[in-house]
């Protein structure tokens, strides 16, 4: 069933008890009262709304015949045709006032609400006011919510008009930058995991049996090698030599030859040095840093992999009775 979208409001009059339309503007005008077309009995229209019919067709004639029958059961016959069914706006006006037979009281309470509705309304006796006409074509109005007209036009002139292709587009813009960022970070990820496996922990990992398998499928299709898995310290003191300094008088020259046995440049480790007598007894023991026996240039420097380099210590007064000399790495 569809429902005409001109239908209108149908209230029960409560003297004749006839069903007669109403908008909702009538309703508006006059606080909800008005006056009965059929007997002239003044009721609050708001307060007696009936149901409404979906077709319009059937409620007029349902009033019909509700007209009809309480016109005959209880109104006396009249001339029809100087009466207009439709409800008016009503005034109250003294002589009206006196035919509701209102106590004092009530009396009072009316007159307020008819100066209320004059001032703001500016309403004039019932003959001078303008009703509206409600068989004529008009929508039912809902209640809604809506800016004031003054903000409404500042809303208007301040805010520009933004279509809907350019809505959504803002709104897209930043999903697809935040999608973006995530991307570049994972990218960002996952490259700085590889680079730190492959030539930060390459020999670390080397060393666990259980890895070494991915490792070697890993390289096959990098074009790498797999190294043998290092036990023990990245250095390894091959040689240790001691020469008279030749430019000193009692100073003794100490060449200790390192090889780096990973796969990676690696910084000069530290080196500690101990002499011994002719016994075997330690007579002095020193550690000498990268910085205490290295250049400034050299600092910086790293010593490949597979490399065999050579650090010089100089001793200026070594014990007299120390005849042996042993380098040991201490960190790497």
């Amino acid at each position: 069933m569809t429902y005409d979208e001109q239908a209108l409001l149908e209230t029960r009059c409560s003297g004749c008890k006839s069903i007669l339309p109403v908008t909702a503007d009538t309703l508006a005008a006059g606080a909800g009262l008005v006056q009965c077309g059929e007997c002239d009995t003044v009721f609050n229209a708001a307060w007696n709304l009936v149901e409404q019919i979906a077709n319009p067709t059937q409620a007029r004639s349902l009033q019909n015949r509700l007209t009809t029958r309480v016109s005959t059961d209880r109104i006396p016959e009249f001339d029809r045709s100087k009466v207009d069914p439709r409800p008016r706006l009503f005034d109250l006006t003294t002589e009206q006032l006196g035919d509701l037979q209102l106590p004092a009281t009530e009396t009072e309470g009316l007159d307020e609400i008819n100066r209320a509705l004059r001032r703001e309304r500016g309403f004039g006796p019932t003959g001078n006011q303008k009703v509206p006409d409600s068989r004529s074509t008009t929508y039912r109005t809902e209640p809604r919510l809506s800016l004031s007209d003054s903000v409404r036009d500042s809303t208007s002139t301040d805010t520009p008009a933004l279509s809907r292709s350019q809505l959504r587009t803002e709104h897209q813009a930043p999903a697809t930058s935040r999608s973006l960022i995530w991307f570049i970070a994972s990218v960002v990820a996952v490259l700085a995991l590889f680079l730190q496996t492959r030539y930060v922990l390459f020999d670390q990992l080397t060393a666990i049996p259980a890895a070494r398998p991915y490792l070697v499928q890993v390289c096959k299709n990098m074009g790498c090698s797999v190294p043998l898995p290092l036990s023990g310290p990245v250095f390894r003191v091959i040689e240790t030599k001691v020469d008279l300094h030749p430019d000193i008088p009692g100073a003794v020259i100490v060449e200790v030859h390192l090889l780096n046995r990973s796969t990676q440049h690696r910084s000069y480790p530290a080196i500690e040095l101990a002499l011994s007598d002719r016994n075997g007894r330690i007579v002095g023991r020193r550690t000498y840093s990268p910085e205490s026996i290295l250049t400034i240039d050299d600092l910086d420097k790293k010593v490949p992999p597979g490399a065999d380099v050579t650090v010089v210590v100089n001793l200026a007064q070594p014990e007299d009775n120390a005849v042996g000399f042993e380098a040991r790495i201490v960190s790497s």
